[in-house]
């Protein structure tokens, strides 16, 4: 332990970024519930104001629906980035931990090696 609190080993970092990301990705999934909701409503106000005759009413609405459907998939986009980003740091961490295990494993194989070259020399 150190002056500044305990240091936390790269795993724990890992999972704590990890369910950062998913807690993000939960309320963009729930912005764009909202939003679709929001998008059946406007419809219905459009069709609504399109029997009743009133265009400029009807045109507002559609210039509405237009931009709440740009924006879902502008957080539908944002999702799928933080999926990728997600999978990204697995897959370092992944290669983090072949390498520790290469490191280790050639350590094994320069040891095993000077044995073996110190037992032909003595035959």
């Amino acid at each position: 332990m150190g002056i500044f609190g305990e240091k936390s080993n790269p795993r724990e970092k890992l999972r704590n970024m990890v369910s950062i990301v998913r807690r993000q990705k939960c309320k963009i999934q729930r912005d764009i519930g909202t939003l679709q909701l929001q998008t059946t409503k406007i419809t219905a106000d459009i069709k609504k104001h399109a029997k009743a005759g009133q265009l400029d009413e009807a045109k507002i609405l559609a210039r509405e629906l237009v931009n709440s459907r740009k924006a879902i998939s502008r957080l539908r986009a944002a999702s799928a980035h933080m999926d990728c980003l997600v999978s990204e740091m697995n897959c370092q961490a992944a290669t983090a931990k072949l390498a520790g295990s290469l490191k280790s494993s050639t350590a094994v194989m320069k040891s095993m090696s000077a044995l073996i070259k110190v037992s032909v020399c003595n035959l």
